[in-house]
């Protein structure tokens, strides 16, 4: 069985839900004699969303090549990002590293192809509704990207950073800031429009 590497802590929560379903669905597989040999390179949320905030794509992609090294270096060699906004910067890292990552967009539009939508709706960080990263896949499959108009997309990063700050007041241990919005990046989600359907990726 190949090593995995994850690059997670954007945010932890993701990277917890991925390392768990990992173990899980690999226990499943094999019947329950083997689980995976797995690292995990964890990077400051913090410094990471400052670089994607402050438009600095060299930065970010300068250190997530960092981590994508690292977990080469241990023998790694099925390595993904834990974040959609952090792919981002996904060719860069590839380019630095040499490493072909597993691509959330293009999870994400296979399995959309495989059940033949034809139609997704898209929330995430402004980044991810505004920005063609997550969105080229789908379109290169056909399907239509269906973001939420302008001003939605104001209110909703608008609520992210309140929900944010909401739990650094509140020291919540339970769930981490920025982390929330990690599973709603990973796919279409459905609107009122009965042609909207949500899109999840296969395990990875």
């Amino acid at each position: 069985m190949k090593k995995i590497g994850l690059v997670g802590g954007t945010g932890p929560e993701s990277t917890l839900m991925y390392y768990k379903e990992l173990n899980t669905r690999i226990d499943q597989l094999t019947g329950g004699k083997a689980m995976p040999d797995l690292a995990i390179e964890s990077v400051d949320f913090r410094k990471a969303w400052a670089y994607v905030s402050n438009g600095e794509k060299d930065n970010l992609a300068d250190y997530l090549s960092e981590k994508v090294s690292c977990l080469k270096s241990t023998g790694c060699e099925v390595i993904s990002l834990t974040a959609g906004t952090m792919h981002l910067v996904i060719n860069e890292i590839e380019k630095k590293t040499g490493v072909s990552l597993v691509s959330i967009p293009k999870a994400v539009a296979d399995e959309a192809s495989s059940k033949g939508y034809t139609k997704v709706g898209l929330l995430g960080t402004i980044f991810t509704m505004e920005q063609d990263y997550m969105k080229k896949d789908l379109i290169d499959a056909g399907i239509e990207v269906c973001p939420p108009k302008r001003r939605q997309r104001t209110c909703r990063q608008a609520h992210l950073r309140r929900t944010r700050a909401g739990h650094r007041q509140r020291g919540n241990t339970q769930r981490v800031p920025g982390s929330h919005l990690q599973n709603e990046e990973r796919a279409g989600h459905p609107g009122s429009d009965p042609r909207l359907h949500r899109a999840s990726p296969p395990p990875q």
